[in-house]
């Protein structure tokens, strides 16, 4: 079995090298952005203009060596870090794997719901939600099972390839036709209590959930099993994927400020509704030929996210699986993985059938578990590549450490205030 080596380096790596490298980072990229950056930056824009894009890029600074840490990890021990939260002890694999169960199907029954109302816009005839959804399903599980890794990574590429070059000509048209701002209208200030829920949420989710870290790791390990890798080449591959989503949380930004800040439009507070609410607005103010390209830039956005969490999830439950029952890689069978990815999906497909109305308040709950796990995760993450000695290509430097402790501060400070706001305001 090939894993993840450091030979070489010293050396800088040619441009096929890092071509070959690319998959990990670029689908936890398309697995970033999904209703964090559609959504969650296109609202910040439209409710208080730019004047979010700074923190948002703070945001994605300070958790920067905690979703690098995943990368940094499996490169120097060969190790995913759910084998490295079982080294801490199983109560910590217990509570991560409890966590990326429910967040797994709650998330991926909201991305196929949401992928399933933006189906709507190609089909010629009417569709229940339902029969759209299990389309959506029934697609990403055969493109997942019957393809395996290797279709998922290219799929990968197409998707952010294709979401990157649609969103910056939804950019670039939007610049020449900003939205007319009414005479009365006063911005809201992000300094105000009022805006403390929306910011905390907003933050809190950005660029994706700190599972995604443990995700990233495993598919890095599965990539290294079929092509050796070198570990300068993984992180230059997260560093596409993670500075990749950055940005694109900016342009997402940016189309809110000048589409829909200052126009006097009531925003949709579902993410269904406001992502339909965008393409209209889109089409009314620029035309009706350009509906459809922010609706492929939607749906390539949200059908992203569905395969790759689906994905994800599927396998770092099977890898926790496989580590409480204390069995080795040889042991573990790739049905299992496939097994839960059904799974996930079936039980996704059921609420969007019979409990969509129950669906915000189940988002609501694993986003409150994610967002309160978060800085606790970071942590373990921090202490995994501190702790062991990696080769120098991928130890944590004493800048990165001094940006991981800036980060912790900021993450248990954010859940200090959402306590606040939460349970004590």
């Amino acid at each position: 079995m090939q894993t993840v080596s450091s030979h070489q380096a010293g050396s800088s790596l040619s441009v096929m090298q890092r071509l070959r490298a690319l998959g990990p980072g670029i689908m936890m990229a398309a697995a970033a952005v999904g209703g964090s950056h559609l959504v969650a930056s296109t609202k910040a824009g439209a409710i208080y203009g730019w004047q979010l894009a700074a923190l948002i890029l703070l945001v994605n600074l300070f958790k920067y060596p905690f979703f690098r840490a995943g990368v940094q990890y499996t490169a120097g021990t060969g190790e995913t870090l759910v084998e490295g939260y079982a080294r801490l002890g199983r109560p910590y694999l217990w509570l991560f794997v409890a966590l990326s169960a429910v967040s797994g199907v709650i998330n991926t029954a909201a991305l196929t719901l949401f992928s399933a109302s933006l189906l709507s816009y190609f089909v010629p005839f009417d569709l229940s939600l339902t029969v759209l959804s299990t389309i959506i399903v029934i697609t990403c599980l055969v493109i997942l099972i019957a393809g395996h890794y290797k279709a998922l990574d290219l799929l990968a590429k197409v998707i952010m390839a294709t979401l990157t070059c649609a969103t910056l000509v939804a950019v670039t048209v939007a610049v020449g036709n900003p939205v007319a701002v009414e005479p009365s209208f006063n911005a809201p200030s992000i300094w105000s209590v009022a805006a403390i829920g929306f910011i905390v949420v907003t933050m809190g989710w950005m660029p994706a959930p700190i599972e995604i870290s443990s995700i990233t790791s495993v598919w890095l390990k599965r990539k290294a099993q079929s092509e050796p890798i070198n570990a300068q080449a993984a992180l230059f591959d997260f560093n596409v994927g993670y500075i990749g989503t950055a940005l694109l949380a900016i342009v997402f930004l940016s189309l809110g400020a000048l589409l829909l800040h200052g126009s006097g439009v009531e925003l949709k507070q579902s993410g269904i509704g406001f992502s339909h609410q965008l393409v209209s607005l889109y089409a009314a103010t620029i035309g009706e030929w350009s509906r459809y390209l922010i609706a492929v830039v939607a749906f390539f956005c949200i059908f992203g996210s569905t395969i790759t969490v689906i994905d994800g999830y599927a396998r770092v439950v099977s890898e926790s699986q496989r580590l409480l029952r204390e069995q080795t890689e040889a042991e573990a069978k790739p049905a299992v993985t496939q097994g839960w990815m059904v799974l996930i999906a079936v039980l996704a497909l059921a609420i969007v059938a019979f409990w969509t109305g129950a669906l915000l308040t189940m988002l609501d709950f694993a986003m409150v578990a994610a967002f309160v796990t978060t800085p606790f995760f970071a942590l373990l993450n921090y202490i995994l590549v501190t702790k062991h000695r990696l080769p120098p290509e991928v130890t944590m430097s004493k800048a990165m450490r001094a940006l991981a402790i800036t980060g912790l501060v900021y993450l248990f400070g954010f859940l200090a205030v959402f306590v606040w706001w939460k349970w004590l305001m």
